[in-house]
């Protein structure tokens, strides 16, 4: 009975040329998906940059409730150094993509002076044509390890900014 279900389920696609057209795009995504992940957990900065659009979102947990949207190259690739530079470290405890949408489930530490803070969240992407259009941060903390407010990084953003 189910085998009858899905055959006709599958029948009733009036164009199958956009369930092909919905798979390329999505094993595209996928792809691009993974680029941004094996770079970001190197902290490859230009493999990062590689992987995300011309204008990326990367909106980012702190200060909490509603976090900080950085928007653009340049603001994006500076948060993500600032990250890099920090010495944190990140694991993935799982992840998965589908679509246009991606989701990584990590743990990050930072051990400064002998002291290691934890940090478990939770990243929600947007994929586009095989790269990353939006990486949204969910974190289980109030600050994000220590890392600079987004004051602090704004002003270096400005500083960053009249420097080009």
């Amino acid at each position: 009975m189910i085998q009858g279900i899905q055959k006709s389920c599958r029948d009733s696609v009036a164009d199958k040329s956009q369930v092909e057209a919905y798979t390329e795009a999505t094993a595209k995504n996928a792809a691009g998906f993974d680029a941004f992940n094996t770079a970001f957990f190197k902290k490859d900065l230009d493999g990062v940059m590689a992987a995300m659009t011309d204008n990326p979102i990367f909106d980012a947990p702190n200060p909490q409730p509603d976090g900080t949207c950085y928007q653009g190259r340049l603001a994006v690739k500076a948060v993500w150094e600032i990250i890099f530079k920090s010495g944190v470290q990140f694991e993935v405890e799982e992840s998965f993509s589908t679509g246009d949408r991606a989701v990584v489930r990590w743990a990050a530490s930072l051990t400064e002076n002998g002291t290691t803070q934890t940090l478990r969240g939770v990243d929600v992407f947007q994929l586009e044509n095989g790269k990353v259009a939006a990486k949204l941060t969910y974190s289980k903390a109030e600050s994000f390890l220590g890392l600079p407010n987004p004051p602090a990084i704004l002003v270096d953003l400005a500083d960053l900014a009249g420097k080009l």
